[in-house]
């Protein structure tokens, strides 16, 4: 066997003193085929193709989950109703519980701003934009008292869940009946009276890009009426987590709720309920991408250079 020897200038280094090792083995030869007397290089294979941007995770499963989660919360609401057992307390306890299984399944955070324009001795009517049905456990996490929301009727139609809603004193609201809808603001009438905020989505729906909607009007016209202040609040990101018309929800996303300082609806005259609206519609609407972006496209499309139409 050949071998090599081998020294170090270095004294103190392996192999200072003279060594006897074998000789290197001969690098590997790329494997060949041969044809006709001559060596023919494989051919190599193609390199991965990268996605120029990453698939966001997703999951089928936390959506069942959740409404697993919602019947767990709702039956015992309902039991205890019956039976003249329920308090306020109980009910925000397992609120907050079910919100925060929402986000939890979901991987996701919300990060809570303007909390200093929230007083804890006021009862507000919230109203936000409404993007997805995240936007429900957003709020619940986000918003640091006792709150019940203004629901369409379709969501009490489902059994347990809809009883579960009633008993904890979220409000129906059917917008096909006029007399149903103004029994409804009435009911969160004597909600807000006994101290708990009422949360309403002027829009009446959510809105498929994130830009606001037209607003309704009856939230304005209880809140004109009890005098009491709305608290316009902005909701972002929750489309990400699930998008309309979807039932895959992406993981570990963030939603920003950020909550504006309040407008005091008393000081409308009930011929200024138009001006009420527009001011509460332009606080959510500041921190509002979608409606930013709207904004700045308005902007580009006034702005006709003079000379783009002038005549050579």
């Amino acid at each position: 066997m050949d071998e090599l020897r081998t020294g170090s200038p270095y004294p103190d280094e392996p192999g200072s003193r003279d060594e006897i090792r074998p000789a290197p083995a001969a690098p590997a030869r790329v494997a060949t085929r041969h044809r006709a007397g001559r060596a023919t290089p494989r051919r190599r294979q193609a390199p991965a193709r990268v996605l120029s941007s990453p698939v966001p995770e997703t999951s089928t499963l936390a959506l069942p989950l959740q409404l697993a989660e919602t019947f767990r919360v709702c039956a015992p609401t309902v039991v205890e109703a019956a039976l003249g057992r329920l308090t306020r307390e109980t009910c925000d306890r397992r609120l907050a519980t079910w919100a925060n299984n929402a986000l939890r399944l979901a991987d996701g955070r919300v990060d809570a701003r303007g909390l200093e324009n929230v007083r804890a001795d006021r009862a507000y009517v919230l109203m936000s934009n409404h993007q997805s049905a995240y936007d429900i456990f957003s709020l619940f996490v986000a918003f640091p008292h006792s709150m019940r929301m203004v629901a369409k009727k379709a969501m009490f139609r489902l059994p347990i869940m809809g009883g579960g809603m009633r008993a904890a004193g979220f409000v129906e609201i059917d917008r096909s009946d006029h007399d149903r809808a103004m029994a409804a603001l009435e009911r969160a009438k004597e909600i807000m009276a006994s101290g708990i905020n009422v949360w309403i989505a002027p829009e009446g729906t959510r809105s498929d890009d994130g830009a606001l909607l037209t607003f309704k009007r009856g939230g304005f016209m209880m809140a004109m009426q009890l005098g009491c202040p709305i608290l316009p609040v902005t909701i972002d990101g929750t489309r990400e987590i699930l998008p309309a018309k979807d039932y895959r929800v992406r993981l570990g996303k963030t939603v920003r709720v950020t909550f504006h300082p309040a407008v005091d609806a008393a000081a409308f005259a009930p011929d200024r309920r138009e001006a009420l609206m527009e001011t509460v519609r332009r606080a959510i609407a500041s921190t509002l991408p979608a409606e930013r972006d709207r904004a700045g496209a308005t902007r580009g499309a006034d702005e006709v250079d003079p000379a783009a139409g002038a005549t050579p």
